[in-house]
């Protein structure tokens, strides 16, 4: 079941960063994404998204999930993984309910392996990493976008 959240500070884009004409066309590419998810009249869309680094060492995990299943409380969610060195684990699974079976697994291992998923209808959760050759350190790098529909005020 679902462990206590923890609240996780990030840090906020630079302007080279939130600039990055590869990263604003992926924005861009999500958003047309779920627009055709959401039906007839696309809305505008609030766009939160952050880099996740989690890291392991030898005799500590790295915990990416730290609440288990959960929802982010948003409309839609993309995840797209960004790279991985020197890790085992970080298997992504998805649920329909807070105790049933999961409806999907994977586990993310090239640059840009994604996935899409309307966050109200299914939960998520995040095997811990572990190094895999415990001499050295290890890590699996993630870009979350999480989108809301923006009541239009104008």
């Amino acid at each position: 079941m679902t462990r206590e959240a923890r609240a996780r500070d990030f840090a906020p884009f630079r302007a080279r960063e939130a600039g990055n004409p590869f990263f604003r066309a992926l924005v861009h590419h999500n958003a047309a994404t779920f627009d055709r998810c959401a039906g007839q009249a696309p809305p505008s869309w609030e766009v939160d998204a952050h880099l996740i680094r989690v890291t392991a060492r030898a005799g500590a995990r790295g915990e990416p999930s730290p609440e288990g299943r959960h929802r982010d409380g948003f409309d839609y969610i993309a995840l797209h993984h960004v790279g991985r060195a020197n890790v085992t684990g970080g298997r992504t699974t998805l649920y329909a309910a807070e105790d049933g079976p999961p409806l999907a697994t994977t586990t993310f291992s090239l640059p840009l392996d994604s996935l899409y998923a309307q966050d109200a209808r299914i939960l998520h959760d995040v095997t811990p990493v572990s190094v895999a050759v415990p001499a050295a350190h290890g890590h699996r790098d993630m870009l979350l976008m999480s989108f809301k529909a923006r009541e239009d005020t104008g």
